[in-house]
């Protein structure tokens, strides 16, 4: 495949991830409950904006073919990009280059 369709698709897998992120952010006000998860307490509208990614991601896998990846990866995704201003837009681009089947970087 070319640099240029590749590009492409990740590009068109981070305008839908970024839809549905987005989307996702307005349920914060009714997901405030604390969730325990294997790495301990988390606030209820991370788990769930976590989990809107990683059903996306893997859609989006399973439509090219490639096999889905674990929520860990998904959360890996997001550490790396929290508590930058630019949180939305770092995550979105790490879950788009996973979902068409690339390596994130930094």
């Amino acid at each position: 495949m070319s640099d240029l369709r590749a590009a492409n698709r990740r590009d068109a897998a981070a305008r839908d991830l970024h839809r549905l992120l987005y989307a996702a952010t307005y349920q914060r006000d009714s997901r405030w409950d604390v969730v325990d998860t294997r790495d301990g307490p988390e606030t209820g509208w991370v788990v769930y904006e976590r989990q809107v990614m990683h059903t996306a991601v893997n859609e989006i896998r399973a439509n090219n073919g490639l096999p889905p990846v674990d929520m860990e990866v998904i959360e890996q995704a997001d550490n790396g990009a929290a508590g930058r201003s630019d949180w939305m837009d770092r995550f979105v681009l790490r879950c788009a280059a996973l979902a068409v089947g690339e390596e994130w970087r930094g």
